[in-house]
């Protein structure tokens, strides 16, 4: 079963899983499809209730109550697309701003990811955005990559100084 603690970085982590009895027609109705959405439901943070979870690949998993599973027609719009959708500004802050609030725990349903207003652009333009998102992201972990190289050869520089001084 896939808890909220098997979420990682707005990914499905699976190292540390909990397995509960369930009978055939429970699997089949909280089962997983490669390309479904998992929405966290409940937390008492804001940055994580609403997130958008791809589920990218084949699971023999179900999920806990702590998520709204969504299943999308593919030939409409493309999983990582809405996945993406979900991680925008415009989503996020639509999402809390319907944020229902009780005991400390921030709460979105169903109705409330329905509401959502989608951007829709024909499939191959999603895939293309995907695909340059992808690109860019990619581009964004070299740079950090490369500042901090060049922050730890900055700080080894100024210590060899140092010690040259002394």
């Amino acid at each position: 079963m896939l808890r909220l603690a098997d979420i990682k970085n707005r990914r499905i982590s699976l190292s540390d899983t909990r397995e509960i009895p369930i009978n055939e027609r429970d699997a089949k109705k909280y089962g997983l499809q490669k390309g479904d959405i998992l929405i966290v439901r409940v937390n008492g943070s804001a940055d994580i209730v609403g997130q958008f979870i791809l589920n990218d690949d084949e699971l023999a998993a179900i999920y806990c109550d702590h998520f709204i599973r969504m299943r999308i027609d593919q030939g409409v719009i493309t999983p990582r697309f809405l996945s993406l959708f979900g991680e925008s500004d415009i989503a996020r802050s639509r999402i809390q701003s319907l944020f229902i609030t009780t005991a400390g725990q921030k709460t979105v349903n169903q109705a409330h990811i329905g509401s959502l207003l989608l951007p829709l652009p024909p499939l191959p333009e999603q895939s293309r955005i995907v695909a340059r998102v992808t690109e860019l992201r990619a581009l964004c972990a070299q740079l950090r990559e490369r500042l901090a190289a060049t922050a730890r050869t900055q700080s080894r520089l100024a210590e060899a100084f140092v010690d040259s001084l002394g």
